[in-house]
């Protein structure tokens, strides 16, 4: 069915094949105004800065503040985050192979089947990160803080972890730990299991 939407001052109107229906009605004072939904790979980064899809391949963000940002499918291949606040930000399914992280807060980001294939996250304070189906291949985890992380079916096969920081509460359900094998650790509580 085609619609047909007017806008009569406050009032949204449809007009359909069997006439006008009322959508909504909003007060006199009201602005009815839409919200961009693309990402704006030229903006300078910032907190909730959206970068999603963006290409960005050896950016040096180090540093920089990115807390609650959406950087969902982004390629940063080789990026430089030192230091850098992602805390909270959307790294769902980001390209971050060869990447530096080395001290970034990254405490409950996303990063969601992520592709980590041989980054630097020595020294990241990744506490209640989500790097559920994340490839983690041989990346460097050392002094890493992964408290309540999220790590279903990572593989971390040749990783290294050495003074990585666990606790029992780490979901680890079918994670590919470093020497290959498979499970350890605990199944995830319903809050921190992937979709």
């Amino acid at each position: 069915m085609k619609m047909k939407l007017l806008f009569s001052a406050a009032i949204l109107f449809a007009v359909t094949g069997v006439g006008l229906v009322l959508l909504s009605v909003a007060p006199a004072s009201s602005t009815v105004a839409a919200k961009s939904q693309e990402p704006d790979c030229s903006a300078a980064p910032a907190p909730n800065v959206d970068w999603s899809g963006c290409h960005k391949d050896g950016a040096d963000l180090s540093g920089k503040d990115l807390h609650g940002s959406n950087l969902t499918s982004t390629v940063l291949g080789g990026a430089r985050f030192y230091n850098t606040n992602l805390n909270s930000a959307n790294l769902s399914e980001v390209y971050l192979e060869g990447a530096t992280l080395d001290g970034a807060d990254l405490t409950k980001a996303d990063l969601a089947n992520a592709r980590l294939f041989g980054a630097s996250l020595k020294g990241a304070l990744m506490a209640g990160v989500n790097l559920s189906y994340a490839d983690l291949r041989g990346s460097n985890l050392s002094g890493a803080i992964l408290g309540v992380a999220n790590l279903t079916g990572a593989d971390l096969t040749g990783a290294t972890m050495s003074g990585a920081v666990l606790n029992d509460d780490t979901c680890a359900n079918n994670t590919v730990w470093p020497d290959g094998t498979n499970g350890h650790g605990t199944t995830c509580p319903p809050a921190l299991a992937a979709p």
